[in-house]
């Protein structure tokens, strides 16, 4: 890139609080704050708070309450209430995230190589989206590996989106092309309502922080305006992961993510490597298409106390469609990471990563691991 993300963190200071239940202990809060530099964002402020809850049940894991509010110095705002709760004793899994964002970002026309020319926008939207995993572990008539392993999800997602784009006047456009694509987006704003299905194989040996087994998810999001949805279009994803044991208890985590849409998708749903779990480091929307595709290889090991370490690489691409996605180049990300545990006992970390990526340099900041 030729201003590449260029992320310096300042400071990263993390502090785990804990509510000691006698003959338990039993940790019910803990929290981080976090502060950073990035060159689109300025100054970044922020905050995560947890609260935790015993397991009801053999097959409850413990439910947990995630917050997080995020300000920088460019007027950027997001708040998260990631409320993650077993019912039924864990006969069934709610995870869901409910989401404000006030957020002006960048638009690059698109495609998987793209050019340092890009236009601004402003967008505020609230957004709730989750699903529901069901496990398959009563239904008695199945073959017990099914029942260990498998679980059914119903999705949904609701969004109401306002974005403008800022247009530069004919004369900026005129003196310096090179600087600005050549059309806005077509598709933007609205509501966006959407509900699905998953597929879930899990075999790991812990959910936040596995050290074998393997795990496959398979889900398809529907828009439709027949459900108040504004645009009409479909999400369809595939998350592969594989774990094996390391010495020193760490672990090489393997992951191949597919994403495809189809319809009148609005420009901020295309495909698009993320930053924060794919692509780490890369500004999001900088690489934008119907389908991506990112594989990621990362060592994760335990150091003292509550801090471990991870070493990764990532590979990713978009295209319009999947035979021109297989022939497109990989932009590639390289780093390595700190963690810290909120919650030593459930495995719950913030993580730090600073990577080289696609040609700059990138940091990301966020709790649970990228896969």
């Amino acid at each position: 890139m030729k201003r590449p993300l260029l992320l310096l963190i300042l400071g990263f200071l993390g502090l785990a609080f804990s509510e000691e239940v006698p003959d338990t202990n039993f940790q019910r809060f803990g929290g981080v704050p976090a502060v950073a530099y990035a060159e689109e964002t300025g100054w970044q402020l922020g905050a995560l708070g947890l609260v935790f809850f015993r397991p009801t049940g053999p097959r409850d894991p413990g439910s947990q309450l995630d917050i997080a509010a995020i300000f920088t110095t460019k007027n950027q705002k997001r708040f998260v209430f990631s409320p993650d709760i077993a019912l039924w004793g864990g006969l069934v899994f709610y995870e869901s995230s409910w989401q404000y964002f006030d957020w002006p970002g960048k638009y690059w026309s698109g495609g998987n190589t793209p050019t340092d020319s890009a236009l601004t926008y402003n967008m505020h939207m609230w957004m709730a989206s989750g699903n529901f995993k069901i496990p398959l572990q009563p239904l008695a008539e199945l073959p017990q590996v099914l029942r260990d392993h498998v679980e059914g999800g119903l999705e949904y997602d609701l969004e109401n989106n306002h974005a403008h784009m800022n247009i530069p006047d004919s004369a900026k456009i005129a003196a310096d092309p090179q600087s600005y694509p050549q059309s806005g987006p077509t598709r933007m704003g609205g509501n966006r309502v959407g509900l699905g299905y998953g597929l879930i194989w899990d075999s790991r040996d812990h959910d936040n922080w596995p050290r074998s087994g393997s795990f496959a998810w398979f889900r398809q999001r529907i828009y439709r305006k027949e459900i108040g949805s504004a645009w009409n279009f479909y999400d369809t994803r595939i998350d592969l992961r594989k774990f094996v044991p390391t010495p020193l208890k760490g672990a090489w985590c393997m992951s191949s993510f597919w994403e495809s849409l189809g319809g009148d998708v609005p420009f901020d749903r295309l495909a698009m490597p993320d930053g924060t779990y794919h692509m780490r480091g890369l500004e999001k929307g900088r690489l934008r298409d119907q389908q991506q595709w990112v594989l990621q290889g990362e060592w994760r090991v335990p150091l003292f106390w509550r801090f471990s370490a991870a070493s990764f690489a990532e590979a990713g691409k978009v295209g319009p469609y999947f035979s021109e996605l297989m022939r497109n180049d990989f932009h590639y990300a390289y780093g390595i990471g700190g963690r810290m545990a909120l919650n030593p006992k459930r495995k719950v970390n913030i993580r730090g990563d600073l990577s080289w990526v696609d040609g700059g340099i990138g940091m990301t900041i966020y709790f649970k691991e990228a896969f």
